[in-house]
């Protein structure tokens, strides 16, 4: 029987960069190489896709100095150009010239926030969250600015869509709710 084919895919362009290489090592000390044809693909700080030679590499970081380019998707460290001609009565007057370069997005886990008010004497904020992502904090800290100055009495804080982050953006949401310790 011949193996399957896996590629781990690990890295990347956020802040949980080391979180996912340290996820991806552990769980490919768990794959039966027997079965598997591992194939790890690291992608570096700055969007680079590369061959990780082996597990150890990727345990001590040295998969980011490889050599070893992998094409799976757009890379951030490639400049594409694409050109368009451009056509004035059916014939071609010149060409118009659009660089891309593939780089990571980032959404803003604020999805939506409202202040209901006046509901039975109460004004109601509801905040739905989806990631607690430190460079959205000022965004975070902005809603409940604004239900303070709503004068807010009563909050629900939708986490359903929350895939967990920084501990230091929960930090915030809780001292925001709650205040400081005293």
């Amino acid at each position: 029987m011949s193996k399957q084919n896996l590629a781990v895919i690990f890295g990347g362009q956020s802040s949980e960069h080391e979180i996912s290489c340290m996820s991806a090592s552990n769980i490919i000390q768990c794959i039966d190489a027997q079965r598997y044809n591992i194939i790890l693909v690291g992608i570096t700080k700055e969007g680079h896709w590369v061959e990780a030679a082996d597990l150890n590499a990727v345990s001590d970081g040295s998969w980011r100095q490889s050599k070893t380019s992998i094409v799976l998707s757009p890379d951030a460290t490639i400049n594409y150009t694409l050109t368009e001609d451009v056509v004035e009565g059916g014939t071609i007057t010149g060409q118009k010239e659009y660089t891309i370069t593939s780089k990571a997005t980032y959404n803003n886990p604020v999805i939506f926030s409202n202040v209901k008010e006046d509901i039975e004497g109460h004004r109601i904020g509801y905040l739905v969250y989806s990631g607690f992502e430190a460079g959205f904090d000022q965004e975070l800290f902005n809603v409940f600015k604004d239900f303070k100055n709503k004068n807010v009495t009563d909050l629900i804080l939708d986490l359903r869509y929350n895939g967990g982050g920084h501990t230091m953006s929960a930090n915030l949401i809780a001292t925001c709710i709650a205040g400081t310790a005293s």
